[in-house]
């Protein structure tokens, strides 16, 4: 039996050295017309091998090809500095050549999509009557990509992707062609030192995959992510798409837009069919912390979302600062929203958001006006009106978004000085219709009251019967002022100087005249915000 073996061996050894020696003695190079050809005919695209080719025996039988070009109708499609192939030793004994190992060197790939929807890379049409092959397996045990090059163009889109600087190594790759996206199963990792379209750049892409039968799952990082204004940092995320539908993890150090910067991102988020959604999100937005959660749903004729969020802990001067806004208020907020919306632009969002959105919050300080001073002597309200209060202190945080920017600072400007805490807070708004209606917004002060209600058209961007009131203990208006028209160009009801000067003695009449006969008065406001004792 070892005899046997040991002839076994002997043959095998022989047969290895012997082509070892006949690959070391032949001269490949006076073939490369031949190969040229027999690749041009059955790729249909113009093969060519701009430099020397040479056949390897370590670590694999096979052949290295420098300067390789494939051409179409003269137009690059492939080129590479060098290419080396490793076939099986074995099927070669019965003639049939087995793809071990593909190493590229620096390749260029250049895809072209025509107008009509044609891959520079599809060979020439078949002749007629030419049988369509088969769908065959392909199987090969490593490739390798080093210093690759991709560009991607569509003509009909006048889309362009850029990929530069990228290494790929694959192990057990095998796939059907015809169906390489059903089929294909491999690990592999990835990098890539930048990836560009017109409106995007993203650099130092990192991942490692895990593919079987079309399903992938693995780890993706990215340094950077640049989009016009908008920059997105520290991307890492772990996935697993299975039949089509993902599964993952993300995190964002930060995601920047101009002033306004939101960090420490986290969020769970899957998709199956055209359904997506993101759960458990976490952040930190203008120093306060938010959670909460967003779906979308992309299978009717208009894609819809529903957002649930909560930020906690916002800092009024933060927002502010954000908007270019004075920043006279200090202090922390919560803010909630729980919205519908349907649409693609901010507009449709706008027209169709349904829901509810709360802005809240307790000891707030201002700088350089002190409320009560003012609203306590009604000859001072020629000067700063309840527009300007309600305004600055009621939409202050919500003005730069729901407003469109208008500069709700101006009652600073004729302000007395001092300070004001807002004891309680309360913004609350139903959103329907294109617009807010004022459900429960009102602030307290150390001896003041103000309250504000109407509606505000997010589609027109107008005040619709917006009214500022100051309260009594009951909650009936002893001030009030009206508010009509554009954002940034409101009609505001004027206050006559008999009533401004008067004010105190109607306010005693009043009084007294209670006393004697009993009124009904119609009460402005009975919502969350108590009146200051």
């Amino acid at each position: 039996m070892k005899k046997t073996l040991y002839i076994a061996g002997g043959i095998a050894g022989a047969a290895i050295l012997a082509a070892a020696i006949f690959v070391l003695t032949l001269d490949i190079n006076s073939y490369k017309p031949r190969i040229e050809e027999a690749a041009s005919r059955s790729s249909g695209l113009q093969v060519s091998i701009g430099g020397k080719m040479r056949l390897t025996v370590f670590p694999d039988i096979g052949a290295s090809l420098e300067g390789l070009s494939v051409k179409n109708k003269g137009a690059d499609v492939f080129s590479a500095k060098e290419v080396s192939i490793g076939v099986e030793l074995m099927p070669l004994l019965h003639k049939e050549v087995r793809v071990k190992s593909i190493e590229a060197v620096s390749p260029d790939v250049n895809v072209v999509k025509d107008r009509n929807g044609r891959y520079n890379f599809e060979a020439l049409e078949k002749n007629k009557g030419e049988k369509e092959a088969a769908p065959a397996p392909f199987r090969i045990a490593s490739v390798s990509v080093k210093d690759g090059h991709i560009v991607y163009r569509d003509l009909k889109s006048g889309g362009k992707y850029e990929v530069s600087k990228c290494d790929i190594g694959m192990d057990g790759l095998t796939f059907v062609s015809g169906d390489a996206a059903k089929t294909v199963s491999f690990d592999g990792d990835i990098s890539c030192g930048a990836v560009s379209t017109k409106d995007m750049a993203a650099s130092d892409i990192s991942a490692s995959l895990k593919a079987r039968a079309g399903d992938i799952e693995g780890e993706l990082s990215c340094g950077k992510v640049s989009a016009k204004a908008t920059a997105v940092s520290g991307i890492k995320t772990t996935f697993k798409i299975e039949g089509g539908d993902l599964a993952g993890d993300i995190t964002v150090k930060d995601v920047t837009n101009g002033k306004v910067k939101v960090s420490d991102i986290s969020a769970s988020v899957k998709s199956s069919g055209r359904k997506y959604e993101a759960d458990g999100i976490n952040l930190k937005l203008f120093g306060g912390t938010g959670t909460g959660s967003v779906k979308a749903d992309m299978t009717g004729k208009t894609p819809a979302y529903t957002v649930d969020f909560k930020l906690a802990g916002l800092r009024v001067e933060e927002t502010l600062a954000a908007f270019d806004k004075k920043q006279s208020m200090r202090g922390p907020l919560d803010l909630t929203a729980r919205l519908a919306l349907n649409g693609k632009t901010a507009r449709d969002f706008e027209r169709t958001a349904r829901g509810e959105f709360s802005v809240r919050g307790r000891d707030l300080a201002i700088q350089g006006m002190d409320l009560d001073a003012v609203l306590d002597k009604y000859e001072k309200s020629q000067s700063v009106s309840l527009y300007d209060v309600g305004s600055a202190v009621i939409l202050g945080p919500l003005g730069p978004l729901l407003t469109k920017g208008f500069d709700f600072g101006g009652v600073y400007k004729e302000s007395l000085g001092g300070a004001t805490t807002v004891r309680v807070f309360v913004s609350d708004w139903k959103v329907g219709g294109g617009a807010a209606d004022a459900a429960d917004v009102a602030f307290s002060t150390k001896r003041n009251r103000v309250a504000m209600k109407g509606r505000l058209n997010l589609v027109e961007e107008r005040y619709e019967n917006v009214r500022v009131a100051v309260l009594d203990k009951e909650g009936h208006a002893t001030f009030t002022q009206r508010i009509q028209g554009d954002f940034r160009r409101p009609q505001v009801e004027k206050i006559s100087a008999f009533k401004a000067v008067l004010g105190s003695v109607l306010g005693l009449f009043e009084k007294t005249k209670n006393l004697f006969v009993e009124e009904k008065r119609e009460v402005f406001y009975d919502g969350s915000v108590k009146h200051p004792r």
